[in-house]
């Protein structure tokens, strides 16, 4: 999770240094003369974020580990403003998502690869994306030449380029190594594309934002339950 740690690092000393900057115009009729800005018709700017798996629908034969689950992700947004409260835009992405696999006492199926999850020391579903998204916009309450206070709607389609499970494993006693790490790649029980509907609440440069997976992740002729859908965190306008 160092990705996640730098990422904090930077979150909390960009929060310090935006709270110089001027949120709300006492005088918004006089605006800013810039033609660019976070309140112009166009405006485009580069973002990371970091989220938490939601496990709150997990079962048995796919568990994930809350702990051990999250995502990272960084794109560039652009946004058109149509009226003064509403604006659409499109979001480019990679995300990183990771799944920690919980270990259960569970018999092991050829169909469901996780289920031999207690069989090894460690267990993880790693799954690298390339997204598209299209939004609208609310804004909310007046503001200066910045993003101020806003509410995002969207669906996003994404690409699973890269779809890996990580197994760690104790060596047999006696051996001459005592863990060994093995990577499998291109896993075809992982579907190639999938779904979201997203949604953001942002104040200023920092947003809250869920993402909600409504496809299927897990393809066909498997027996492996879907893993939880819910991602939820926070993301950094730059």
């Amino acid at each position: 999770m160092i990705k996640q740690l730098i990422f904090a690092v930077v979150l909390f000393f960009s929060l310090g240094l935006s709270a110089q900057d001027v949120v709300l115009d006492m005088n918004v009729d006089e605006q800013y003369t810039e033609k660019k800005g976070p309140n112009m018709r166009q405006y485009g700017h580069f973002y990371e974020g970091i989220a938490v798996v939601v496990p709150y629908n997990s079962v048995s034969g796919a568990k994930t580990d809350l702990g051990r689950s999250g995502e990272f992700l960084f794109g560039y947004r652009y946004k058109l403003k149509l009226l003064s409260f509403y604006a659409i835009g499109f979001d480019l992405n990679h995300r990183w998502t990771r799944y920690g696999i919980a270990s259960e006492e569970l018999p092991a199926v050829a169909t469901n690869p996780l289920s031999f999850a207690k069989d090894v020391r460690r267990m993880s579903l790693g799954v690298s994306s390339f997204g598209a998204e299209a939004y609208n916009r609310i804004n909310i309450g007046k503001r200066g030449n910045t993003l101020g206070n806003y509410l995002d709607l969207g669906i996003k389609g994404e690409w699973n380029y890269s779809r890996k499970l990580y197994i760690k494993e104790n060596a047999v006693d006696g051996d001459y190594f005592e863990t060994s790490r093995s990577v499998q790649k291109k896993l075809n029980f992982i579907e190639k594309f999938s779904t979201l509907v997203t949604a953001r609440v942002g104040i200023n440069k920092v947003m809250l934002y869920g993402t909600y997976r409504i496809s299927d992740l897990i393809a066909g002729g498997y027996t492996t339950p879907e893993l939880p859908p819910l991602n939820m965190g926070v993301q950094l306008a730059f």
